[in-house]
């Protein structure tokens, strides 16, 4: 069995922060992930290409933050994955793990619009 894209418990913990007036709190967080996300998807991507480990580290900890908080679980697992390979200097990687990046940020998203709509 796979696991879901967003995670619905930490959907509905992140739902109950805005209980309340804070309605528009929450739609500020997901209105910055939704801004700020493919900045780091591209920042991941350049440093996987040009082997910038600390870039790498700084862009998948930034993306795994708010993903975590989402309930975003494929993306926080990779985002964590190459976190800890840039803290440890590794920059060797495949060429292709940036889009993988992309790719899951890209089903986070869409998984994120449906829950928004389904409440």
């Amino acid at each position: 069995m796979s696991k879901p894209i967003i995670d619905r418990e930490a959907w509905q913990t992140f739902l109950g922060i805005g209980e309340g007036d804070d309605y528009e709190f929450l739609k500020e967080v997901l209105d910055s992930y939704f801004e700020e996300a493919p900045k780091l998807v591209q920042d991941i991507q350049q440093a996987v290409s040009q082997g910038d480990a600390k870039k790498l580290q700084h862009a998948a900890h930034t993306l795994k933050s708010t993903s975590t908080v989402l309930g975003a679980v494929t993306l926080t697992e990779l985002c964590n994955e190459l976190e800890e390979l840039g803290k440890a200097g590794v920059i060797d990687l495949p060429a292709d793990r940036g889009e993988v990046v992309a790719h899951e940020y890209a089903k986070a998203k869409a998984a994120l619009e449906q829950a928004i709509h389904q409440g």
